[in-house]
């Protein structure tokens, strides 16, 4: 039986055979065969109802929500939220 790592192993081979065995070039293209992404679509709509739900509460007159089409109103008021007056006062984590 073939574990994991042996066809894992049997992956990269492969691979390195089609690439003459280039590390660069192989480092380069395993990656690119093997990551997912995430579609545009479902960042904007994670975006515009994180940030920019903050933004608009904190901002109502601004015109930003028209620019939203994933933006989904809800029941949350200024008051449940950190208040800003400048998009620099936000700090955010990517991992």
């Amino acid at each position: 039986m073939i574990n994991q790592d042996q066809l894992t192993e049997a992956w990269v081979q492969d691979i390195s055979g089609k690439y003459n065995a280039d590390p660069i070039l192989v480092e380069k293209v395993i990656p690119a065969a093997t990551q997912l992404f995430t579609p545009r679509w479902i960042v904007e709509y994670m975006v515009q109802n994180t940030v920019g739900k903050l933004w608009v509460l904190n901002h109502p007159n601004s015109k930003l929500k028209e620019h939203m089409p994933y933006y989904i109103e809800s029941e949350v008021t200024v008051d449940d939220l950190l208040n800003i007056d400048k998009p620099e006062e936000l700090t955010l984590l990517d991992q």
